[in-house]
C-alpha cells in the first residue's frame, strides 16, 4: 500500500513542495495493479484458505475485511486488468472491472459498489512531476 498512498500523496502537493522536499522516489513492488486476492477475500473471505474453520469463522473474517477500505483501495485496476478480464469465475457469471458494480449487487453487498468508486480513481500511477521516479514491480 505505500506505493499507492505515496504516488496519490505526491500527486496532491504542489510542485514547488516536491522541488522543495523531494528528489527522487523508488516504489518497489508497488500494487499498482491492485491485486485478484482481493476480490476473493471481500467474496469469499477465501483470503485464508490455509486456516481451517474451526479456527476461525470464514464469514466473520469476510464482514471485517468488507469494512476496510485499504481493500477496495487494493482492488484490482486499469489499465494493468483490461475491463473484459476475468476477476472472479462462478458457474452463473464472469466478473471483471466491467462488471465489478455486479458483483457487489449480486453478493447483496451495494455497499461495496459505492466503496469501490470511492478509491477507484483515486490511486495515481506514474510521474509525480518534474522528479526522478521508478516503479520498479
Amino acid at each position: 500500500m505505500g506505493g499507492l498512498i505515496t504516488s496519490t500523496f505526491l500527486h496532491t502537493v504542489t510542485q514547488q513542495w516536491k522541488d522543495k522536499y523531494l528528489h527522487s522516489w523508488i516504489s518497489l513492488g508497488g500494487v499498482f495493479g491492485g491485486a485478484v486476492k482481493l476480490v476473493k477475500a471481500l467474496a469469499s473471505s477465501g483470503v485464508i484458505d490455509y486456516i481451517p474453520d474451526f479456527v476461525t469463522n470464514r464469514f466473520k473474517f469476510r464482514e471485517v475485511a468488507r469494512t476496510v477500505m485499504a481493500n477496495y483501495f487494493l482492488l484490482p485496476r486499469s489499465p494493468t486488468w483490461s475491463k473484459d478480464e476475468t476477476l472472479l469465475q462462478t458457474p452463473n457469471r464472469n466478473y471483471s472491472l466491467g462488471n465489478l458494480d455486479a458483483l457487489f449487487n449480486d453478493m447483496g453487498y451495494p455497499l461495496g459498489v459505492e466503496k469501490w468508486r470511492a478509491v477507484g480513481g483515486s490511486a495515481y500511477i506514474g510521474d509525480p512531476g518534474g522528479h526522478h521516479v521508478l516503479l520498479q514491480r
